[in-house]
């Protein structure tokens, strides 16, 4: 063990034959622990990870080569924090924690430098007197894209069909409270209907409101986009009816260089329900007016250019979930769909046991205890239930994960198809999902793919560059990259325009891996 740990060390960064460059933290042992992380990302000349462990609250502090320089225990915390979310605002990050005191929920903010180290002293945003102590919802924390706005916003459960929803707006340069509102929403389907909420640049509230067919407990029949202005409680309503199409799973996604919200999602008809084409509309975020609405019908030629296992044509893209809006400058816009599937012992597991991307319901908390609310592979953390893996022993246990074909889909400003992309790729692994999958970095010019491809013995780090317009770029693989060692690209996160965070693996040791493009 001891000779991995230097063999990490002396590899410690590696430059590929395209420029790319590869550095590794110090190993440590523990797999499972190191993908419950948070990359607060660059600050100054320092790049700041949060780790937890057995109570313990640390901030890693890494140089550019990712040489550890210091750990920075929190011990500031509350003794039971709920919450952190860190907001990385370049030259510091604010740290927004919540806890429980005497039957109150506190909201708290206080910021760190580059060393990890308090630069203020903890002050209060916001608090709750909690009516039901063993079991509550937590404040909510968004921001906007350029991370000028932060909000914090509360359920509260007013009704069976209406729910209140309590907002605060603060600039993030200060804190400086901006607006607060207090928002009743009618919620016929419950409160977990309400998703996706979101800010733009000037602080507008955006989410979704979906309502289920009475004949299904997962088609949506119709769904609203929902905009509540800076500085007027009212909400402007975009509503979206699904008649003959169905609809599991919506998404949306602001544009605001032309202050729109794109919405699309797959689209399943016919008897079966299998999945036809591509849905998309666009709401005018001043007037709430939609426009744009198209139904794309996946052709058969793409059918059978993506068909990678034995299955029926009508089936292919039954199999496929859409991950991404990626919004254009010129008013275009791409949808990103990967092909994925979970498969155990009683053969195809349904929709909500599949290796999701999206995020996951308003979270709550049963205090001092635990949770089973979730979906088997989750990919955003929660409060209460940071990461699910299947017990290896059980025999009904899923066995085989896999992650397919990558599909990307160009529209131009006025929501009609100009190009279709096919990144191949077949990706599985047995019990867990660590390994499968891909992450996504965006900068102002295109966007890049990152993941694994079995390359024997081994598994190789893959890249593809894609800008609108041109096709995919395939690039080659990173070379001299340590022996065996697996990255964990589904739980990277993206540290800068040309760099992200990946947690990667060999044998029972780990590591953090900055890459750079």
């Amino acid at each position: 063990m001891r000779k991995l740990f230097s063999y990490i060390l002396l590899f410690c960064f590696i430059h590929s034959a395209v420029g790319q460059e590869l550095f590794y933290s110090p190993a440590e042992s523990g797999v499972d622990d190191l993908i419950k992380y948070e990359a607060i990302g660059r600050l100054g000349k320092h790049i700041l990870i949060y780790r937890e462990n057995k109570s313990q609250h640390l901030i890693n502090v890494y140089g550019n080569s990712m040489n550890l320089i210091r750990k920075v225990e929190l011990n500031f915390l509350p003794k039971e924090v709920l919450k952190i979310d860190f907001i990385n605002m370049g030259d510091k990050a604010d740290l927004i924690f919540q806890y429980v005191n005497k039957n109150w929920l506190y909201s708290a903010l206080t910021s760190i430098n580059e060393d990890g180290k308090l630069t203020t002293d903890p002050v209060i945003l916001d608090s709750l007197l909690l009516k039901d102590i063993s079991e509550f919802p937590l404040f909510q924390v968004i921001t906007n894209q350029g991370k000028s706005k932060v909000m914090l916003f509360y359920f509260h459960q007013s009704s069976e069909n209406l729910t209140r929803i309590s907002t605060k707006l603060f600039g993030s340069n200060k804190m400086d409270l901006i607006d607060r509102a207090e928002l009743l929403v009618s919620t016929p389907d419950g409160i977990d209907k309400l998703t996706q909420f979101q800010l733009d640049r000037e602080g507008n509230l955006i989410f979704l409101r979906n309502e289920l067919k009475e004949e299904t407990t997962t088609d949506i029949s119709r769904s609203d986009i929902l905009i509540k202005p800076v500085g007027i409680d009212a909400i402007k309503n975009a509503t979206i009816q699904f008649n003959k199409i169905g609809i599991k799973d919506l998404k949306i996604a602001i544009d605001n260089k032309n202050s729109r919200v794109i919405a699309a999602s797959i689209f399943t008809s016919g008897k079966k329900m299998h999945a036809q084409g591509i849905f998309s509309l666009v709401v005018d975020m001043s007037s709430g007016n939609v426009s744009h609405w198209r139904q794309e019908y996946f052709s058969d030629s793409l059918r059978k250019d993506v068909k990678i296992r034995q299955a029926r044509e009508s089936q292919i893209f039954d199999d496929y979930f859409l991950d991404e809006i990626i919004p254009y400058t010129n008013g275009g816009f791409a949808l990103l769909l990967e092909s994925r599937t979970t498969e155990g012992t009683r053969g195809m597991v349904g929709d909500n046991r599949t290796l999701y991307r999206s995020e996951p319901l308003p979270p709550r908390v049963i205090y001092n205890g635990n949770t089973a609310d979730g979906s088997l592979f989750t990919m955003v953390r929660t409060p209460y239930q940071p990461f699910q893996m299947p017990i290896e022993s059980s025999s009904r246990s899923y066995i085989k994960n896999t992650a397919g074909n990558l599909v990307l889909f160009s529209f131009s400003n006025e929501s009609d198809l100009q190009d279709i992309q096919i990144l191949r790729k077949a990706q599985s692994e047995d019990r867990t999902a660590h390994l499968i999958s891909y992450a996504l970095v965006k900068s102002g010019s295109g966007i890049r793919f990152l993941y694994n491809e079995k390359d024997k013995p081994d598994m190789s780090l893959r890249s593809v560059g894609f800008v609108p317009g041109d096709r995919l770029k395939r690039n080659p693989a990173v070379k001299g990259a340590i022996p065996s060692m697996r990255f964990m690209t589904r739980y990277a996160t993206q540290i800068g325009s040309n760099e992200c965070i990946i947690p990667c693996t060999k044998s029972n040791y780990g590591s953090f891996a900055r890459v750079v493009f």
